[in-house]
């Protein structure tokens, strides 16, 4: 995931926990919304606290906060207006971060629904 190669190049968004395992793998379960065990069997680790630690640090923190800088950077120096990318673009970080496969679930999760199930319900709604 060329994203990811991306802000983990910037110190200030790298992370400052090692992989053990395979981080893209590790990466496409978490945003395909896998359970702990498939995540850790996905990245090639047998340890679940080492695969959950990376997961909160890179991609629940460092990846959306990096995402969501590139996406803003790339608009201002493309000169495009900030409500001009799709959707999906402009907040493709929360979608990360909440693991939702449209912007709108991300939206109740923001505010404070804890369950992931009840915020892409309320958003098929």
């Amino acid at each position: 995931m060329m994203i990811l190669d991306a802000i983990e190049s910037v110190p200030e968004m790298s992370g400052r926990l090692e992989l053990g395992g395979d981080r893209e793998s590790l990466a496409r379960a978490w945003i395909e919304g896998k359970g702990a065990l498939e995540l850790a069997e996905a990245a090639g680790m047998a340890d679940l606290g080492e695969s959950a630690r990376f997961i909160e640090e890179s991609l629940g923190r460092n990846a959306p906060w990096g995402i969501s800088a590139f996406t803003r950077i790339a608009a201002a120096e493309l000169g495009l207006d900030p409500s001009g990318p799709p959707s999906r673009i402009r907040h493709l970080a929360e979608m990360v971060r909440y693991v939702v496969p449209r912007p709108e679930a991300g939206w109740p999760m923001r505010l404070g629904v804890a369950a992931k199930r009840a915020a892409i319900q309320t958003d098929a709604d």
